[in-house]
């Protein structure tokens, strides 16, 4: 079986855990909303700036965004939620876009040239979509498409429309599935948990349906993040 379908059913299995311990009620600190309302009431300006700060921050060295997503549902509810991680996922990623296309360029030059090259002649053709579709699908490396993205010679308008599209709808389920668990609302966890089958097989199918230099660019930023991996152990 394909890895990329092994690790979409790992992460499934993990939202219906998600949902079972909810539906038990065996986190129920997690659902009062007492515990909630009064982190809120107590949380100043300054609280909520570090908060953001920090969730930008994590997205910029690679953290997984649908675990801001999941925060920013649980503290600020489903549609408000959404808008909050989408921002900061995209600031983040924006962020070491930045990083990579100014300072950072010659390194991944020389580390990563064969990956990069991969990568930067498959976007040459529908960049935009191609961006799109590394985001939609459930697993990858957020680190290394910003930082592939921005070192080799991709506009910055593909990149800041492939990455939303992309993004909204796993930041829409984790959201959902945040407040979900704030508010005890099975329904909710089971909306969140179909939307994410559905995203995440629409992401596969653009997968493995679209031209092969898709999969190039997926592939340039799967080995090139595999590549890393063994030169750090």
């Amino acid at each position: 079986m394909n890895k990329l379908y092994v690790k979409a059913v790992i992460t499934l299995c993990g939202l219906l855990l998600l949902y079972l311990i909810i539906r038990n009620d065996w986190i129920p600190p997690l659902s009062d909303h007492h515990v909630i309302a009064q982190w809120l009431d107590h949380a100043g300006l300054l609280k909520w700036l570090s908060l953001y700060l920090s969730a930008i921050l994590f997205i910029g060295i690679g953290g997984p965004r649908q675990a801001i997503a999941f925060l920013f549902g649980f503290l600020l509810g489903g549609p408000v939620g959404v808008i909050a991680a989408l921002v900061v996922s995209l600031i983040g990623s924006l962020c070491c876009f930045y990083m990579a296309r100014s300072v950072l360029h010659p390194m991944l030059e020389r580390r990563f040239s064969k990956y990069l090259q991969v990568f930067e002649k498959s976007l040459q053709r529908n960049a935009t979509l191609k961006i799109m579709v590394i985001r939609l699908l459930p697993v990858g490396s957020n680190l290394f498409t910003n930082l592939f993205s921005g070192a080799c010679n991709l506009r910055i308008s593909a990149f800041v429309l492939g990455s939303v599209i992309g993004f909204l709808p796993q930041t829409a389920v984790f959201a959902m599935a945040g407040s979900g668990v704030r508010l005890s609302d099975h329904n909710q966890m089971t909306v969140s948990i179909l939307l994410f089958a559905i995203s995440s097989a629409l992401g596969i199918y653009l997968y493995f349906h679209r031209e092969k230099t898709t999969k190039d660019a997926t592939n340039a930023i799967k080995s090139g993040s595999k590549h890393y991996d063994n030169r750090t152990r």
